[in-house]
């Protein structure tokens, strides 16, 4: 099974975009077609991110449906230890937290958004990749092979 971090772009946009590409990652995770690899710095990052008032306006969860995604998060996630440091990313490194979260959590891949990340293209072996890239590959995996 893919094992994958979704940066926290990502779980910001499932709060936003209702039926876009992340809230169909979400369903793909909430059916166990992939393990959800996150820490606990990218889960104080998710809770931190949506308080930011910028965001507030555009978040379709109410507040329980928040702290029902987080919880969420919480129990069906699986969650490293988060003690690896990696020093990458020296424009934001706050990303440096989800490269630390893969390598701890043998990820398969990172989904992310965000410019600094993907522009690295992978890191210690593991492809960071768009969630439209990430959403095609679970695709290819849950499609039947013709024989």
């Amino acid at each position: 099974m893919i094992r994958a971090v979704l940066d926290t772009n990502q779980l910001v946009s499932m709060a936003i975009r209702p039926g876009g590409v992340a809230d169909r990652i979400r369903s793909a995770w909430q059916e166990k077609r992939f393990v959800l690899l996150t820490s606990p710095a990218l889960l104080a990052e998710f809770r931190r991110v949506l308080t930011y008032p910028k965001l507030r306006s555009l978040i379709r969860l109410s507040p329980d449906e928040e702290e029902s995604l987080l919880r969420l998060l919480v129990e069906e996630a699986e969650i490293t230890a988060g003690t690896l440091q990696v020093q990458v990313v020296e424009v934001d490194p706050a990303d440096d937290a989800v490269l630390a979260c893969a390598i701890e959590g043998h990820a398969d891949c990172i989904v992310s958004g965000d410019s600094h990340l993907l522009s690295l293209r992978q890191h210690a072996g593991i492809p960071i990749i768009t969630a439209r890239a990430f959403l095609r590959i679970l695709e290819k995996e849950s499609s039947p092979e013709v024989t």
